[in-house]
């Protein structure tokens, strides 16, 4: 039986389960349908304790996307450790259960590396060839390695990137302005422009700068710029290939951008 959560679905909040487990919770899951991203969060734990009591020995995958954007950071170790007492003190007994969380954000895994009960892996971005084979399977027509140097790979710049009708200038705009990139920078310390700048010329040469600039760098952060990545190129903890280390895709060892239009953006604000 699966379970799945997307809180910050694009049209709402997301949930799907197997017919069997919609059965076997049935009053439950509808009344999860239209609440709020927390409520929803939160119910998916008594619905998994549910099918747990009401369903003989199952096995239950529970797979959660972008959680802990919906629930708070406050919140991630207490979420992930209720998560844990359900496989360590089930409600019923089962046969096997799986709990994937996956997070696009990096604050949380700073609070889960306290830890020893949570396993942490990294999963990157859409390898070259296979944003290849999507693009010819798009029928575009569009430079591939410019696609692949503007994205890196990753989906979200791409669907945003295909939505404007692939105008990389168009889609740098809206990235200023969804991000509200100017007025990071006008709040931003002279020290740390400058380390900024060093990151957005140069990621590779300009990581160490950053890395002592811990303000400027939780920024980032926390505004899904840039992320910490495991140093170890090795799996695990990766769970795909690992990406090399590649100024121009703004991948350094232990920081990489989340993808290379943020930085292309920041340069073209910076001069």
């Amino acid at each position: 039986e699966v379970v799945y959560l997307n809180p910050l679905g694009g049209r709402g909040v997301i949930i799907n389960v197997t017919r069997s487990a919609a059965k076997a919770a049935g009053e439950l899951v509808r009344s999860l349908l239209g609440f709020d991203p927390v409520t929803v969060a939160e119910g998916v734990l008594e619905l998994a304790s549910l099918l747990l009591r009401r369903l003989s020995k199952p096995r239950l995958a529970l797979l959660l996307d972008d959680v802990f954007q919906a629930i708070g950071l406050e919140r991630v170790e207490l979420y992930v450790k209720s998560l844990l007492n359900l496989l360590e003190y089930p409600p019923g007994e089962y046969d096997r259960i799986v709990v994937l969380v996956a997070s696009s954000e990096g604050l949380s895994r700073r609070r889960l590396s306290r830890h020893t009960w949570a396993l942490q892996y990294s999963l990157w971005n859409l390898p070259r060839h296979a944003l290849g084979e999507l693009l010819e399977q798009l029928s575009t027509g569009v430079d591939v390695e410019r696609v692949w140097r503007f994205t890196g790979g990753n989906g979200r710049i791409l669907r945003l990137l295909y939505e404007h009708g692939w105008e990389f200038d168009k889609t740098l705009e809206v990235l200023v302005e969804a991000k509200a990139l100017t007025t990071m920078l006008d709040e931003l310390r002279p020290d740390e422009l400058e380390a900024l700048k060093a990151f957005v010329d140069d990621p590779v040469g300009g990581e160490s700068i950053l890395l002592r600039e811990r303000r400027l760098l939780d920024i980032l952060i926390e505004r899904n710029l840039v992320t910490e990545i495991p140093a170890v190129r090795t799996n695990p903890p990766w769970v795909d290939t690992p990406p090399s280390v590649d100024a121009e895709l703004g991948v350094a060892r232990r920081l990489a951008w989340q993808a290379p239009a943020y930085r292309l953006a920041l340069k073209r604000l910076l001069g």
